[in-house]
């Protein structure tokens, strides 16, 4: 009887045990699809003995339980940048729909060397011909972690956040045509929440050419990163898509961000552009961060042409806190040469009031 319920115990057991977490590791950069049956791990690889991104993903997303997709490309296969492996994105994006999923691009310095020591070893290339306004990611899914992407082409955005509780870290990434991350849901679905960008930690803090949250969103982070090319929190109140309880920055140097080099010189020389626009949003906390200057606050940021430190524009219970705002003296062009431009702070209403704005503790 003992001996019976041992073994019912046991198998009970085995029966309810999370699944173990699973290594899947990505061995070419060609966006190819060979492998058969449920497309789960165990069906890798294929008949080429190759694993793709595209392979990776389907895996990750047909298999129960957490999956870690790793990298070990040889150089060899490496195109277009020597000592950069560009993954080809050849069809449609990238999609995460596995909760629980690691994307871990600094496996292929463990595995393969630090071929880049600018940077990241791993980025993405679209080749997917009328796709340069979307991302080359979607994590669709909860609880995934994105880390140490590097350069992305032809793409809107590199990573979209859709999902709750995901996380980017330790990334590099520079060249998409409108932003690095988008945190934003699709419209009529669920509100994305819980996204952090950055970490507080040594090293996972990223490097990204611009962060945009758009509504539908609500309580997403960012702390620790350096943003070259700006920040833009856009709701849409009067289509039903808000955007609310977002956070630049924090109370702690560790949350600390450094945005700053976003703008451009418009008609005749007139410089445009903020390094923090808050448009139609509710209560976003901007707090602690560098804003129009290098990482240690020190200079300000080369070259540096939008004249804008924040701007809140239609937008309500704003905080802006603790912040250093400088090096935003901009000289025109052209027919503006010689005139000089530049507001640490700039709140403003074109479709409806701004209210409740704090501006609190600030260094301008």
């Amino acid at each position: 009887m003992n001996v019976c319920l041992m073994l019912i115990s046991a198998s009970v057991a085995s029966c309810c045990s999370p699944a173990l977490a699973q290594t899947i590791t990505v061995t070419t950069l060609e966006d190819t699809v060979d492998f058969a049956g449920t497309q789960r791990v165990g069906d890798l690889p294929g008949p080429d003995g190759r694993v793709s991104f595209r392979e990776a993903v389907a895996a990750a997303n047909n298999t129960s339980g957490p999956q870690t997709i790793a990298f070990a490309v040889p150089p060899s296969e490496f195109w277009l940048i020597a000592d950069v492996g560009l993954l080809k994105l050849e069809q449609s994006p990238f999609f995460l729909n596995d909760p629980g999923t690691t994307v871990d691009f600094t496996t292929q310095t463990t595995s393969m060397g630090d071929t880049n020591p600018l940077g990241p070893e791993i980025g993405i290339y679209g080749l997917d011909p009328g796709s340069a306004g979307i991302a080359a990611i979607y994590v669709n899914a909860d609880n995934c972690i994105v880390k140490g992407l590097g350069k992305v082409y032809q793409r809107g955005y590199a990573i979209r956040l859709v999902g709750n509780n995901n996380r980017v870290i330790a990334c590099q990434i520079s060249g998409p045509f409108n932003a690095a991350v988008h945190i934003g849901g699709y419209l009529g679905g669920p509100v994305p929440s819980g996204n952090i960008v950055g970490s507080t930690l040594p090293g996972e803090g990223n490097t990204l050419s611009g962060l945009i949250i758009n509504g539908p969103a609500d309580a997403n982070i960012v702390i620790g990163n350096t943003v070259q090319g700006g920040v833009l929190v856009q709701g849409a109140t009067q289509y039903g898509v808000p955007v609310r309880n977002n956070r630049i920055g924090g109370p702690t140097q560790a949350e600390r961000n450094t945005i700053s080099g976003n703008g451009y010189y418009g008609e005749e020389g007139f410089p445009v552009g903020a390094q923090i626009s808050i448009i139609d949003a509710d209560a976003t906390v901007i707090e602690g961060n560098y804003i129009g200057t290098t990482s240690d606050g020190m200079s300000a940021k080369s070259p540096q042409i939008g004249p804008t430190g924040v701007e809140v524009r239609d937008s309500r219970n704003t905080t802006i806190r603790a912040n250093l705002i400088a090096g935003l003296r901009v000289v025109g062009t052209n027919h503006y040469a010689g005139r000089v431009f530049g507001e640490a702070i700039l709140v403003n209403a074109v479709n409806a009031n701004s209210q409740g704005t704090v501006i609190q503790g600030n260094t301008i």
